[in-house]
């Protein structure tokens, strides 16, 4: 399809009624390839091993702290964690992770806090924003496949909080998606409480 789009396209004049549709099609073209690499990306994400190793969450912490800066610049980043070592995949943390402080970079106002602890040998990761909160209808399902809140944009699929959700159940935990004062809090937690 994106070929021959791209064709016709090239043979039709710049500005005719037939050009401007062919760029309609185009955009849908790729909306539909975005599509299918969702799905193609969840199945993967279904089919992730993790592997635990020993990691301090001070060292955690500060990769957060890290990314977080980046994307909430001009912004204040708050990061506290507890002492101690989890047994976790640094990956499937920093993946989960990158993708909730992205998700709260769009909505946050003037910055986020993110706190890790330990409950039980499971680490909590938690990342509160002061933005304006989950809707009733987004607490329900801010996970669910292909959901978008509001201001999510045509360009954003609504697949963070779910790709979420499916690592944090790969490893043994569950994500938890509140709100907090007037803002949104999501929860990660790698392993069982």
């Amino acid at each position: 399809l994106r070929g021959r789009a791209s064709l016709l396209e090239a043979e039709l004049p710049p500005g005719s009624e037939a050009a401007a549709d062919v760029g309609v099609m185009k955009t849908h073209i790729e909306r539909l390839v975005r599509y299918a690499d969702a799905m193609s990306n969840l199945q993967r994400m279904e089919d992730v091993e993790v592997k635990r190793a020993p990691m301090q969450l001070s060292a955690i912490a500060e990769g957060l702290r890290e990314t977080a800066e980046i994307l909430f610049a001009g912004r204040e980043v708050c990061v506290t964690s507890a002492e101690g070592t989890a047994e976790v995949d640094i990956e499937v943390v920093m993946q989960v992770c990158g993708n909730i402080l992205s998700n709260s970079a769009r909505y946050a106002r003037s910055g986020v806090d993110i706190d890790l602890s330990l409950v039980n040998g499971a680490m909590r990761v938690a990342v509160t924003d002061d933005g304006g909160g989950f809707t009733r209808e987004g607490l329900e399902k801010a996970a669910a496949p292909f959901y978008k809140g509001e201001g999510g944009g045509s360009e954003h699929l609504g697949l963070g909080l779910n790709i979420c959700d499916i690592l944090c159940r790969r490893h043994g935990g569950r994500l938890v998606i509140e709100n907090a004062g007037a803002g949104a809090r999501v929860t990660a937690v790698f392993g069982v409480e």
